[in-house]
């Protein structure tokens, strides 16, 4: 068998490659430009990938997690706001996410240690779902513990139905009465 002066191995490197001594292709697919999700591809970093997050953030994830679509953003929850309008228990699942348990805190009203996020009924953009207000923005809650959030619930549902607004929604005329100066 004429192998050229080569060994097997060589002989063999060069029927594959071109190259008795070249160096195989890598076993991997470059995914460098390639979009999963939220994440661009930067470059190969040992094992795994350098990716980067359309909200800026540079992580390092293996070519399964991004295959997989198990790794579709940076993790970072509170870099990627959530959709603009959400139901009364998102937004405080959204409090307690961005501002930790309410447990780690004082009762702002009593002192003693808060067990629940209340909501302030401070904020102008204020939403109602179901009678109950709330707010999107974790900033507009505070830390209470059962009973005086209870209370202050309370004393605002009070408010609300002594004081209603000041200009109600106009109502629209379903059955309209002819105005006499109409008439010719």
């Amino acid at each position: 068998m004429l192998t050229g002066g080569l060994c097997g191995s060589h002989y063999m490197r060069r029927l594959r490659y071109g190259d008795p001594f070249g160096v195989p292709p890598p076993r991997w697919v470059d995914l460098t430009g390639r979009r999963f999700g939220q994440l661009v591809v930067v470059e190969r970093d040992g094992h795994r990938w350098r990716v980067e997050c359309d909200c800026g953030r540079s992580v390092s994830v293996t070519v399964g997690n991004l295959n997989a679509g198990k790794s579709r953003s940076c993790g970072d929850r509170r870099r990627h706001r959530r959709r603009a309008v959400a139901g009364y228990g998102a937004a405080h699942r959204r409090v307690r996410t961005d501002r930790g348990p309410a447990q780690a805190h004082p009762c702002v009203d009593c002192g003693l240690p808060a067990r629940q996020w209340s909501y302030a009924h401070a904020d102008p953009e204020e939403l109602i779902q179901d009678g109950k207000p709330y707010s999107l923005d974790p900033w507009q809650y505070v830390p209470r513990c059962v009973p005086c959030h209870v209370r202050v619930d309370l004393a605002e549902l009070a408010g609300r139905h002594l004081n209603p607004p000041s200009n109600p929604p106009e109502q629209p005329d379903l059955f309209p009465t002819a105005d006499p100066a109409d008439d010719p």
